[in-house]
């Protein structure tokens, strides 16, 4: 489906005039389409990985090794 900007439009987050190339602490955030649980189940009020949840761990454990100037610290997967 080609770009059009009436209908694929986001309200930006960004600072403007930031330049997000420079070292500093970052906030990423990723949810699912539609917020479908894809990645576990909470149980208990236990977070329960399966075996893509077990994968976006992995990947995460992994940046700093994959990339020198990133320093991964805390993190959470949650279900969806």
């Amino acid at each position: 489906m080609p770009y059009d900007p009436a209908r694929h439009h986001r309200e930006t987050f960004r600072l403007a005039g930031y330049d997000y190339r420079l070292p500093g602490a970052y906030l990423v955030t990723i949810c699912t389409q539609n917020r479908v649980c894809f990645f576990g189940n909470v149980v208990a009020e236990e977070m329960r990985r399966n075996a893509a949840g077990e994968m976006v761990e992995q990947w995460w454990v992994a940046l700093a090794s994959k990339f020198a100037t990133v320093t991964p610290y805390d993190h959470i997967v949650m279900p969806n």
